[in-house]
């Protein structure tokens, strides 16, 4: 099971800016089919993006360098 875990220290302001910028990111994530060609397609509702591409890109990068990692959000 390899997993991403997102640390969350609720006294941290840095660390819970972040999280709460990442979770609005990651939970305007919406599953769609192409009206052209008919395929399933992520789109983003949110204003932005790119923390969760950042976020993709890291992940994809120890992916391929043979890390293991967890897709796990955490609230402390």
């Amino acid at each position: 099971n390899k997993r991403l875990v997102i640390p969350r220290n609720l006294d941290s302001p840095q660390t819970r800016t972040f999280t709460d910028k990442l979770t609005e990111e990651l939970i305007g994530f919406r599953d769609t089919t192409s009206k052209i060609t008919d395929s399933k397609q992520l789109i983003s509702t949110s204003a932005h993006d790119d923390t969760v591409m950042a976020l993709a890109m890291a992940c994809k990068g120890a992916h391929t360098v043979g890390r293991s990692f967890e897709d796990y959000i955490s609230v402390a």
